[in-house]
């Protein structure tokens, strides 16, 4: 036998899918007849679920002609509703879980008085409470003898307000059930709080209501500020009465008649700066100057300064961390473009380190192959990060039929495409590289035959980090991380990485502005007040467009040393430096940079020219050097011991004087050394 349409509609309202034999049933109809039941269950839908969610059960029956459906399947569709309510309930959707158990009640589903108490629950979460009183009353009526009812319209009412009664439900539901804890302890408390509101209103008539007088000390405050303004030389009267309806008005008024205010007078601070660029001080309340323009005087705002929390959940902050997102992705091309123009030197020898690990595997001229657990062209390339292509390309051509694969790291996906049709324009063709663009630390090994197909399928036995994914200083981007995670999870254990490593160097500098013998003839140093900062500064030493010289007071000392082909890599550490001073000169800065080993035989050496021992040169004018100012400028003479303490995270590296003591400074501002334009 056929279903009708009205009881099909009630059980799709359920969330029961009907069986095929109905199903092929419906859709041997005629079509005439498929239209005008279609339109009749969307319609039905529509009110079917408006009462559901209204929890009219007797217009929800009656809607849904449940007379016309079989016993069977009402009370299947019925069990099968509160299922899903339950479900729902349990996901904290509510809404939902008040139209599934509305289905419920529509057929003769054992324990209702649970439903509607569910139902209550439902509406207590929404904070629709007279409703919740509502459904807890029917799950009385339904199951006199069950505590939780009584349970949930004490909790309804005494949200209401309705103490008595609400203390009166827990008490019934005690008795009903005098081990229950939760009855006891809500009893309790209706008990206090109804006792508490009685003492409250005894007070309330004994004591005496000010509110009355309110009128009087207005009258009196209107007065004082007549007789004010009849002192006040800059007072303004309309006809015969002086006008004071508000301080904003009255300043209006004087702006009108071409009264000006004379300028507030320059505050003076009596508190420490220094409170505001601490980290320890988040949390401390601040001390903002505010002129009140309507008492002519200074007085102080303190509000609690604003957490790191507070700024990730404004709207003005995301804005503006998209901003400089947006901003990173066009430097980042300009980067690359500047790259190409000037045949830079990390090109170079990425692209030589790529032509070395080809021949240490396949070998070729006078180098013999090296041993290793995959064959040449049958080795599987991952390049974390794309660059400027060339190396990636440089692979593709020399092992034509090899397994390679290019992550684009975490760049905008228009940066992705154009790596793409860079690499079709030069003839590279989609099967022999396959691009994956996703973050490199959400890399994994999944199912060839998974619903994820823009990841890894295996593990790969070649692993290239392309020269975007380090900083000046070497650690900025946090590179560290991504260099664990895929020598880990997306390597086999025989694999050959690029670079196999890198040492950190640093030399004490001093970088000061002209006291007037630049070309402009003026002294600058109350510029170097501003250089100092939390992170460090990127720039390139060996520029002759530098906005400032430069010059070192001691050697070169290596830092810390990366091996990123040992098994396991430390995410943080420390060394000691002791360096003697060249010459009488200002210490106000540690310039430090890498030397990359790339393989065994290509290496790509960031030290600055005026300090190598040798005539080579870096080629390119991109930022190759980090500077990280001191918190304040050391006098220093030729001859004294400067001890150093650098440390390193996983994501930048830093430098601290120990001694000679660094004199505090109170702070104000700061300025990028970029940004010093003259």
């Amino acid at each position: 036998r056929q279903m009708p349409s009205d009881c099909r509609a009630h059980f799709v309202a359920g969330g029961v899918t009907m069986p095929n034999a109905e199903q092929d049933a419906s859709a041997s109809s005629s079509d005439d007849s498929e239209e005008e039941d279609k339109e009749s269950i969307d319609d039905k839908m529509k009110r079917i679920t408006k009462l559901g969610r209204e929890g009219k059960i007797d217009e929800l029956v009656k809607e849904a002609k449940v007379a016309d459906c079989s016993p069977e399947m009402i009370k299947f569709a019925s069990i099968k509703s509160k299922d899903l309510g339950n479900i729902a309930f349990q996901k904290k959707e509510y809404e939902q879980a008040l139209e599934y158990y509305a289905g419920a009640l529509v057929g003769d589903v054992p324990e209702k008085h649970k439903i509607y108490s569910n139902r209550s629950a439902c509406f207590f979460q929404l904070g629709k409470y007279t409703d919740a009183l509502v459904e807890a009353t029917k799950a009385i009526k339904e199951n006199r003898s069950w505590s939780k009812g009584y349970f949930r319209a004490g909790r309804a009412a005494l949200e209401m307000e309705y103490y008595d009664e609400a203390l009166e439900m827990f008490q019934k539901g005690l008795d009903k059930e005098p081990s229950n804890a939760d009855l006891a302890n809500w009893t309790e408390k209706a008990r206090n709080i109804r006792n508490q509101q009685v003492q409250d209103k005894l007070m309330r008539k004994h004591t005496t209501d000010y509110s009355k007088f309110e009128a009087l000390t207005k009258q009196v405050a209107e007065e004082e500020d007549e007789e004010e303004a009849a002192n006040d030389p800059n007072r303004i009267i309309l006809g015969d009465k002086y006008y004071s309806s508000s301080k904003m008005e009255q300043r209006q008024l004087k702006a009108m008649l071409g009264y000006k205010e004379p300028p507030p007078p320059p505050f003076e601070p009596s508190f420490s700066t220094d409170m505001i660029y601490r980290h320890d001080a988040r949390g401390v309340k601040t001390q903002n100057p505010l002129w009140d323009p309507s008492r002519r005087e200074w007085r102080i705002d303190a509000k609690p300064a604003p957490s790191r929390v507070d700024y990730s959940d404004s709207q003005q902050a995301q804005a503006m961390a998209l901003f400089l997102e947006r901003q990173s992705d066009v430097q980042h091309v300009d980067e690359l473009l500047h790259l190409l123009d000037d045949d830079a030197s990390p090109i170079e020898a990425y692209v030589n380190g790529v032509r070395d690990l080809v021949l240490q595997m396949v070998g070729g001229g006078e180098q013999k192959r090296e041993s290793h657990s995959m064959l040449g062209n049958d080795a599987r390339w991952l390049f974390l990060g794309v660059g400027t292509g060339l190396p990636l390309m440089t692979a593709v051509r020399y092992l034509p039929s090899a397994d390679i694969i290019a992550n684009t790291a975490h760049r905008a996906f228009h940066i992705a495409d154009l790596a793409l049709s860079t690499a079709a324009l030069n003839g590279i063709k989609k099967e022999q590289v396959r691009f994956i663009h996703r973050p490199t630390q959400d890399l994994a090994i999944v199912d060839p035959d998974g619903e994820d197909i823009n990841n890894l399928t295996g593990k790969v036995d070649c692993l290239v980090f392309e020269h975007e994914l380090f900083d000046p200083g070497l650690l900025g981007k946090g590179v560290l991380a991504k260099v664990i995670h895929a020598k880990k999870k997306l390597a086999t254990a025989n694999h050959m990485t690029m670079p196999m490593g890198a040492t950190v160097l640093c030399a004490p500098c001093e970088v000061v502005c002209s006291r007037g013998t630049g070309p402009d003839g003026l002294d600058w140093s109350v510029v170097d007040e501003t250089r100092w900062g939390a992170f460090y500064e990127v720039s390139n030493l060996d520029s002759e467009d530098a906005i400032e010289p430069w010059r070192p007071l001691g050697l070169v000392h290596e830092v810390f040393e990366f091996d990123f082909t040992e098994p396991e890599l430390k995410m943080s550490g420390q060394a000691d430096i002791h360096f003697e001073a060249s010459e009488d000169g200002v210490l106000n800065c540690i310039a430090f940079w890498y030397k990359m080993s790339l393989t065994s035989s290509v290496a790509l050496d960031h030290t600055p020219a005026s300090l190598r021992a040798d005539e080579s040169r870096v080629k390119g004018s991109y930022n190759r050097h980090a500077m990280q100012w001191l918190a304040a400028p050391i006098q220093v003479s030729k001859g004294d011991r400067v001890h150093l303490r650098a440390s390193y995270s996983r994501s930048r590296i830093r430098f601290e004087v120990m001694s000679p003591e660094v004199p505090a400074r109170d702070r104000r501002g700061s300025c990028p050394r970029g940004l010093l334009l003259r």
